[in-house]
């Protein structure tokens, strides 16, 4: 059995400008999230109902496309990267990977933000239209313990 603790965090819009980090190295900005969300992902084949959980399975989508991108350029038509990630195959034909992070980077944030939703791992709390931000409330668990 674990013990949970809430925790409530601001975070900009979820479609930003990229600035740095990315999930190829580790550093993405939802992180955290996106390993938590990795967990409900099987190793082969669609989520476990994927009709109820539409937004995890796009992000699963997403995340063979984001590894086809930056793994084999993009060449695996099946994982459909540019679908999910327009003129990044091109980018990565001329090896110009900036251009790519510019445009994969804030929409992996925005498929993490709202599959963990969809999931219950953060609800949002509240939007700011003006300030352009989400205040989130994440729950995750702390420790075992039995």
């Amino acid at each position: 059995m674990y013990k949970q603790k809430q925790w409530t965090f601001t975070c900009e819009n979820p479609d930003p400008e990229w600035t740095s980090g990315t999930y190829w190295d580790e550093t993405g900005t939802y992180e955290s999230l996106g390993k938590e969300l990795d967990l409900l992902i099987p190793d082969g084949g669609s989520v476990i109902n994927s009709e109820e959980n539409p937004k995890l399975e796009n992000y699963r989508k997403m995340v063979n496309a984001y590894y086809d991108l930056f793994n084999n350029g993009g060449g695996n038509s099946e994982r459909k990267t540019a679908h999910y990630f327009p003129r990044t195959t091109t980018y990565a034909r001329r090896n110009r990977w900036s251009r790519c992070y510019e445009i994969t980077e804030p929409k992996m944030d925005k498929a993490i933000l709202l599959a963990a939703k969809e999931q219950g791992i953060v609800q949002w709390k509240e939007w700011h239209p003006v300030k352009r931000k989400i205040q989130l409330s994440y729950v995750f668990a702390l420790e075992f313990y039995s």
